[in-house]
């Protein structure tokens, strides 16, 4: 939650069906879930169902993606690999229970794990 104002997050997409992840965001940083495109945050609760339903246009230079159960099951694995890899994605965090992916051009392709 610390990044939210950290990265000037003012839009965002939630496909969680857990109300409580919008409500605490709204309630903490005053913020409410955007109907326009392009997202500064997207949140996913399911890696292999949600992610189709992402558009290159929901995305900016800015943008973050946080991905929940990146490694619940095998194909949750090879599902986070694979967005990893993808060529628009410049950093992914690697936090095991979620992972984030950022789209920056001017950022040199790198991955992180970090232990939480």
């Amino acid at each position: 939650m610390k990044s939210i104002p950290y990265f000037s997050i003012e839009t965002f997409k939630l496909t969680s069906k857990d109300s409580q992840i919008g409500n605490r965001i709204a309630k903490e940083f005053g913020l409410k879930p955007s109907e326009g495109n392009p997202f500064d945050l997207i949140y996913l609760d399911n890696p292999i169902e949600d992610i189709l339903i992402i558009s290159k246009d929901e995305i900016h230079n800015e943008s973050i993606i946080i991905i929940k159960n990146i490694h619940r099951n095998k194909n949750s694995s090879a599902r986070w690999e694979t967005l990893r890899q993808n060529e628009i994605v410049t950093v992914s965090i690697d936090m095991f229970h979620c992972g984030a992916l950022f789209f920056r051009k001017e950022q040199v392709k790198e991955h992180f794990k970090i232990r939480i």
